[in-house]
Formats: C-alpha cells, structure tokens, sequence
C-alpha cells in the first residue's frame, strides 16, 4: 500500500468508484451522496459538476454553497478545506502536493489548501500544496498559486497571461 491514499481499502474503492461511473452520473444529489458516504464533507446546497475527479474524499471539506465545474481535480490527500460560498471554475487542479524539486518527497511536502469564503477561483487555475486564498479573492484564468494569498494589495484579482506564471502574495 502506498502512502499516496488516505483511508482504507475500501476507501479506496469508494474513491475509484466515484472517479470512474458516479462522477459522470447527471444528478449532482448522487455525487454528493457518494462523497458524504466516503468521509468527504460537503455542505448545503454544495454543487460539484459532472467529471470533477477527487483523491482522498475523507480530507475534503466543502462549504454551504460551494460551486465545483467540471473536470476539475480535487487532491485533498494533504486536505483541501473551502468555506462557504466559494466558486471553483471547470478544468481547475488544486493540488495538496509540492511543485518542482521537492515533489520526491512527497509524504513530507503535503499541506492543506484553504480557500476563503467568498473567493473565486477561475477556469484552468493551479493551486499547490499549503496555500491559502483568503476571504473575497479572485484567482484569474490560467493563474498558478504556489504561495499564500490572504490580503489584496489593490485589486482582489490575481491575474496572470498565458502561459501562466506563478502568481504569489510577494507580487
């Protein structure tokens, strides 16, 4: 057994189940079902959109009203924590794993994402392991968070071109 997985072999089936068939089931009631079922924490009226793959559901905690587009990935094996009202834009990777040279290490690198309330993250936007958006903040398209984001220093948007480069709260 790997470290990679959190949880139990049943677990496990639970969570290939999920990112297999129930992930592509069109009733979102059934894919929360499914994710509450498995350890995952997901509030009222919380939408994940068809063909969001998550990893390690049982460290997945997810506000009232929280909107998830489609096939965005959600690895909670280092914990991914959204509070309410928050909008999670299609084609979106939140990692809770290292970039770069310390990913070969990776049961030591993992940290917990957190997401503020209120705050936007838009389409095909990166988040890594151990940052944290803070409260109303707007992670534009294409943007790769690798540091923490918890106060704007004018604007709420942290915006990016393509091809994305890091945006960090040092600017």
């Amino acid at each position: 057994m790997t470290t990679d997985f959190v949880g139990t072999g049943f677990d496990r089936i639970g969570e290939r189940l999920y990112n297999t068939v129930i992930t592509h089931v069109p009733y979102a009631p059934v894919r929360r079902a499914w994710l509450r079922h498995f350890g995952a924490t997901v509030g009222n009226r919380s939408f994940i959109a068809v063909h969001a793959v998550v990893l390690a559901p049982r460290r997945l905690v997810i506000g009232d009203h929280v909107r998830v587009g489609r096939h965005t990935l959600l690895d909670a094996r280092g914990g991914i924590f959204a509070d309410h009202d928050v909008t999670i834009g299609a084609d979106v990777r939140i990692v809770s794993l290292p970039l770069g040279s310390a990913a070969h290490n990776r049961s030591q690198c993992r940290g917990p994402i957190f997401i503020g309330k209120n705050a936007r993250i838009a389409e095909r936007a990166r988040l890594f392991a151990g940052v944290s958006i803070g409260p109303g903040l707007t992670v534009d398209t294409d943007a790769v968070v690798t540091d923490d984001l918890l106060a704007p220093a004018v604007d709420t948007r942290v915006t990016t071109a393509a091809p994305a480069p890091v945006a960090s709260a040092a600017g």
